[in-house]
């Protein structure tokens, strides 16, 4: 099992920001987003790409945040509970019910 994991981070336009009266540092009203694999836009370099193991994680020695973290110590045990003899079906909540619906919807666009 792969994970990913990508932050990205949108500030408010300038307009939006003044009408707020909050102010942010500069280059920082526009996506923080770059595909240069050695610099960002405004420059700075990007950290050292880091793989470790379902394992690391559990062991406390590497981190994905708090959220991923809980997650990925119970992926095990969810799917051995989907491998039982009483599984049947997946009843989503409706957060779960969109984030399937978007990768399907991922899948869909993906196709040929």
């Amino acid at each position: 099992c792969f994970w990913d994991k990508f932050a990205l981070r949108m500030l408010p336009d300038e307009e939006i920001q003044r009408g707020a009266k909050v102010e942010f540092p500069p280059l920082q009203n526009r996506a923080n987003i770059s595909f240069n694999i050695d610099q960002g836009s405004d420059g700075v370099i990007r950290p050292e790409h880091d793989e470790f193991t379902q394992d690391d994680i559990i062991s406390g020695e590497k981190t994905m945040t708090i959220t991923l973290d809980q997650d990925i110590h119970l992926i095990r045990d969810v799917q051995k509970g989907m491998h039982s003899r009483g599984f049947s079906e997946v009843w989503l909540n409706d957060e779960e019910s969109r984030v399937q619906h978007y990768h399907s919807w991922l899948d869909h666009c993906m196709e040929d």
